[in-house]
């Protein structure tokens, strides 16, 4: 919420994301959602053209929490591809939120949602890919393990398992072990 008690756009895609993960896609309405956060349809369209733009914001919003943080973080953690793979596996092993679910959830009945997790998968695998090609994978083989690792990562999620360091470490430790 700003500092004159307003909501901000951010604040309607937060609450939006929240109630997406609650409760699904068919949840999220203009009205249901103004009366979660106790203000008037008003500002939601302050901020809105229509519910369409709020849920193109809310996939946006999820891309950048859930993609390219992450790649970011990677980035800046500097280091070789092996290094960078490791932080990589570092930031999967930690609990994510409820996100991943809903959004593919939510795919599943919306062909504008299901596109921006399409490309969202072949982003996470093409940086994957990138860091095994970099650390001399040859090309086929890197490809099919970036597209088992991010199968593998997406999931655990799926399937509501909590993330442990220690497996991501190990497969790591597999990854990453000088190849001869």
């Amino acid at each position: 919420m700003t500092t004159n008690g307003k909501l901000s756009r951010q604040d309607w895609i937060d609450g939006a994301m929240k109630l997406l993960a609650q409760s699904g896609a068919a949840s999220v309405r203009v009205e249901p959602l103004a009366a979660r956060l106790k203000v008037t349809k008003g500002s939601f369209y302050w901020h809105f053209r229509d519910l369409a733009d709020l849920q193109e914001a809310m996939r946006q919003a999820w891309v950048q929490r859930s993609t390219d943080w992450v790649i970011d973080r990677v980035t800046e953690h500097g280091g070789d591809a092996r290094a960078r793979l490791r932080k990589l596996f570092e930031l999967a092993g930690v609990k994510p939120p409820p996100m991943e679910k809903a959004v593919r959830a939510w795919a599943a009945l919306d062909p504008a949602t299901a596109k921006v997790v399409r490309a969202v998968d072949e982003k996470r695998t093409g940086f994957v890919r990138a860091l095994l090609f970099e650390m001399g994978y040859p090309e086929l083989q890197a490809d099919a393990l970036a597209r088992v690792l991010t199968c593998f990562v997406v999931g655990e999620l799926m399937c509501g398992l909590t993330p442990d360091a220690r497996y991501n470490a190990a497969i790591a430790d597999i990854i990453c072990a000088p190849r001869g």
